[in-house]
């Protein structure tokens, strides 16, 4: 019997919203192919620690597969307890040192609409900081053990709006951070959530510790939708593997229980800003997909709404879901402010620094470096197949 990817992530997605899930009875008496790509596809959506909470009762699953998602919750978790400290103490640090720092994203979730915050499986820890507290935040990171990693020195972008640091405990347990001083990576959207924004919807996080803070839900649920739209046309990467694409059942659980927790007044809020910010079709896109896969309760008056305002063109629907990465260089090239900075902007991706390209290149690594240019510039404009 032949089991697709499609089939799996159906099973994958129902079981997370249905408790009850069943094992398909046709599937029982198959080889293990089935059951080995259900443990690469659970895995692959970051979702084992969502699949063994104990609410669900996975009725008849192989036990193979269970004990996969086992060893892998039990892994998170005991890189939980670490990632924990190390973050606990770097904010502490940090407030002491007069810096807000606001988490986003996976971190930020996990100490809030996770029963558990190992559930919400990820690598790092992204923080937010004003521009001008970006120095004193080194230099406290530097203090705390921190170093920025040997990729972004080496290969220093500088037109970059993040930068991620490691802090490396040993015994190959490393922590990383990836620093933000604006929300989105890209020029273009470098503006649609602001510092002072979040500060104003903060919502603290108590159980991370004293002094932590994330944006208020409607924002992260804005923000959440429009991270999954950022990875259609942007890599993310799982266990070293690059993957493109917005489905990943995580980012839907993230969604999915962000608008568990939304009021009324808050889903108006919601359509409010998604419309004020130009991303109501994201938004509208991301509810949509949660809903189909996850069962998600969305009101009815919110999708219509949202519907109707994705018919409107907006610059931040044209940059994530209809633009491919060369037509993203150039909004980004145009919003970069300043004639230096666009210089730096554009040499830096068409003749990035050497030890850049012979790392992107390790099997062509004793070729010339305007050989490999020449790859490069072979591959930028390319369609990349969707």
């Amino acid at each position: 019997m032949t089991v697709n990817r499609e089939k799996v992530d159906l099973l994958l997605s129902a079981a997370i919203s249905n408790p009850l899930t069943e094992w398909p009875h046709e599937w029982r008496d198959s080889d293990s192919s089935i059951e080995n790509l259900t443990i690469e596809r659970a895995l692959y959506h970051g979702i084992a620690g969502v699949l063994i909470a104990p609410q669900l009762q996975l009725e008849n699953w192989p036990q193979r597969i269970l004990d996969a998602l086992l060893a892998q919750s039990r892994a998170q978790a005991m890189w939980e307890l670490r990632h924990r400290s190390i973050v606990a103490h770097l904010i502490v640090e940090l407030t002491t040192q007069k810096v807000t720092p606001i988490l986003l994203k996976g971190t930020a979730l996990a100490y809030d609409v996770y029963d558990e915050p190992y559930r919400r499986q990820r690598g790092d820890t992204d923080i937010l900081v004003r521009d001008e507290d970006l120095a004193q935040t080194r230099e406290t990171m530097r203090n705390c053990g921190f170093k920025m990693a040997a990729s972004m020195t080496a290969t220093h972008d500088p037109s970059s709006l993040q930068e991620p640091w490691e802090k490396d405990l040993g015994n190959g347990h490393v922590h990383e951070i990836d620093l933000h001083w604006r929300v989105m990576k890209g020029w273009a959207l470098g503006d649609l959530f602001t510092f002072e924004e979040a500060l104003r919807q903060n919502h603290h996080l108590p159980r991370l510790c004293k002094g932590a803070m994330s944006f208020g839900p409607v924002l992260a649920l804005l923000h959440a939708c429009v991270h999954r739209a950022q990875h259609i046309s942007s890599p993310y990467y799982v266990d070293g593997v690059k993957y493109f694409g917005g489905d990943r059942l995580i980012w839907l659980n993230d969604i999915h229980l962000l608008a568990a927790s939304l009021s009324s007044d808050q889903w108006d809020e919601l359509c409010d800003q998604g419309e004020g910010k130009s991303v109501a079709e994201i938004c509208y896109v991301a509810l949509k997909t949660a809903e189909r896969l996850l069962g998600t309760p969305i009101p009815p008056q919110v999708m219509s709404r949202m519907e109707a305002s994705a018919q409107i063109e907006s610059k931040p629907g044209k940059y994530l879901l209809r633009s491919e990465p060369t037509r993203q260089v150039w909004y980004d090239f145009v919003a970069v402010p300043g004639g230096r900075k666009k210089i730096a902007f554009i040499k830096w991706r068409l003749f990035p620094p050497e030890t850049f390209m012979r790392a992107k290149y390790p099997d062509m690594a004793e070729r010339s470096l305007p050989f490999l240019y020449g790859r490069r510039m072979l591959h930028f404009f390319r369609r990349r197949e969707q």
